[in-house]
């Protein structure tokens, strides 16, 4: 009996390493700029209260001052939080599209000829 060969092939998608939830890393480098804004919170309390016993022209400087500089400051942290966010999710993307890969393998059947 005669035989021939046929080459086949098999082709499939593998996914390298493990999935990996990077949700937690937003959250480590988030973490600095929550306390931050946590002890800001409790300085504009305190001074709050402190200038809300003071009276006069500089101590409503102050206050608007106060103000405005918090604000302000409020806003560049929770931009900083949603960039952090962001830069996390297109790392995760870039990992995950890397960590597919399409394979094929080739191999050769052994058919019996008539």
């Amino acid at each position: 009996m005669k035989f021939t060969y046929e080459t086949e092939r098999v082709s499939t998608s593998y996914l390298f390493l493990t999935r990996d939830e990077m949700e937690n890393k937003s959250n480590h480098l988030n973490k600095p700029l929550r306390e931050i804004r946590d002890h800001m919170s409790s300085l504009e309390r305190l001074l709050g209260d402190e200038l809300e016993r003071q009276k006069g022209e500089l101590a409503d400087h102050i206050k608007e001052e106060l103000d405005v500089k918090m604000k302000r400051t409020k806003s560049a942290i929770s931009q900083m939080e949603r960039e952090h966010i962001s830069k996390v999710n297109s790392y995760k993307n870039i990992v995950e599209e890397m960590r597919r890969q399409d394979i094929t393998l080739y191999y050769q059947k052994r058919v019996p000829t008539l």
